[in-house]
């Protein structure tokens, strides 16, 4: 994000606080920022579901990227929660979560003391979303870098105005005001051909990644560029994935259809 990042040997982050000589940081792992590191981590949390759905697994990486602080990830999981898990027998479970956030923030937004670590969680999370000396929160000012890319997507719909430099980036306007619509097709070519590839599927495997695709979509509010040979792998993997399963049904019905046409050939009378 152009800032200064810190590294701490197993971490780094680009934002530490001290708390009686101890160090209290937004994790970031071997990332230049924690949402880089939060992005990171759903995507491994979607292929863990995908390949192995292992919830012991799936459990450690969310409990360890809450420490990176990213508003983004914390609103993403509530939607994954949803997606995959929500029904109403733990309706119960999901009240006294909501209660439990409620309260929390109501407490960190109203303490008056002089408790550095209280103090600490509150700049880390409901601080960013409360107004500023400018009367802004850090949604407002993502939503503000927008605007400035909005402005650039409609003077250039087309061709985009092809400058990294005069785009702010990191919203859902920086790839249509870099590229344009058309080179917007090339750019996210390789999510319509997921999409294409998801309704090959059938049944629980559709909508699977068809949920996964959901929460991917997810991420284009604050993070629209997928530009990293990272993300593009993590994704193909995920298309692979869905090309060799659909063959693979393929091949099954096949065989089957064969099976039978063998044993009426055998046995007409079946």
């Amino acid at each position: 994000e152009g800032g200064i990042t810190y590294f701490f040997g197993l971490t780094s982050t680009n934002y530490y606080y001290y708390i009686n000589d101890i160090r209290f940081l937004r994790v970031a792992g071997f990332f230049d920022e924690p949402g880089a590191f939060a992005l990171f981590s759903l995507f491994a949390i979607l292929l863990n579901k995908i390949y192995f759905d292992n919830r012991k697994v799936e459990k450690y990486l969310i409990i360890f990227t809450l420490f990176t602080f990213s508003m983004a990830f914390y609103i993403i999981m509530i939607g994954y929660y949803f997606l995959f898990y929500f029904n109403r027998s733990n309706l119960k479970y999901l009240v006294l979560l909501s209660f439990c956030i409620g309260a929390a923030s109501s407490y960190l937004s109203n303490y008056e003391g002089n408790n550095r670590t209280i103090d600490y969680l509150y700049k880390a999370t409901v601080q960013r979303l409360e107004n500023d000396e400018m009367g802004m929160n850090a949604v407002d000012k993502r939503i503000a870098r927008g605007a400035g890319d909005k402005k650039i997507f409609l003077d250039y719909p087309f061709w985009g105005v092809q400058n990294t430099n005069e785009v702010r980036g990191a919203n859902i306007y920086s790839v249509i005001a870099n590229h344009g619509l058309f080179g917007s097709l090339f750019y996210y070519a390789f999510l319509v051909y997921f999409l294409f590839s998801l309704f090959k599927l059938k049944g629980s495997t559709r909508v699977l990644f068809l949920k996964s695709f959901i929460v991917i979509l997810a991420n284009f509010f604050h993070r629209p560029e997928f530009f990293s040979v990272f993300t593009l792998l993590i994704i193909y993997s995920m298309i692979r994935y869905m090309n060799l399963y659909s063959k693979k049904i393929r091949v099954t019905n096949s065989y089957q259809r064969r099976s039978v046409k063998d044993l009426h050939v055998i046995n007409p009378g079946l």
